[in-house]
């Protein structure tokens, strides 16, 4: 749960963003330190590091119920 609230609260932010419905982060740079700053992190990097985290460990639950691994 933990992580379906934080991918879809980034989604909603990356949305506000670009007035436009919307899935992909921003590059690396002043756009997507916007975006982490409005999410409460100190810069991109920061939201960087807790983004992947965060998708490793949905792409690995995924594959554990589903047995996709990775594919």
């Amino acid at each position: 749960r933990e992580a379906y609230e934080f991918l879809r609260q980034t989604e909603n932010h990356l949305q506000m963003r670009e007035y436009a419905q919307t899935h992909t982060l921003p590059p690396e740079g002043p756009a997507l330190d916007i975006v982490a700053r409005s999410l409460g992190f100190a810069d991109g990097a920061a939201f960087r590091v807790r983004y992947d985290a965060v998708t490793q460990a949905v792409r690995e639950s995924f594959d554990r119920v589903f047995g996709t691994n990775g594919t």
